[in-house]
């Protein structure tokens, strides 16, 4: 991957209209991390649309050199 290098790390953002489904891909995602990936922040939130609720995870995380794990 390019951005690997970026000093800020990258972010993901993962969204659904079911609760169970939102957390079954944030585990997937998180599982598919290569090991040397470090999570900084998780940040949750929801919004109306319509009859239905959005909710959304924005991941944000880094990958780290030898040195810093």
């Amino acid at each position: 991957m390019a951005n690997e290098s970026n000093p800020h790390g990258k972010t993901r953002i993962l969204s659904s209209t079911e609760t169970e489904l939102l957390q079954d891909r944030l585990n997937t995602f998180l599982l598919e991390l290569p090991e040397n990936a470090a999570i900084v922040d998780l940040k949750y939130g929801m919004q109306a649309h319509g009859n239905s609720m959005i909710y959304s995870v924005l991941v944000h995380y880094k990958f780290l050199d030898t040195a810093e794990w």
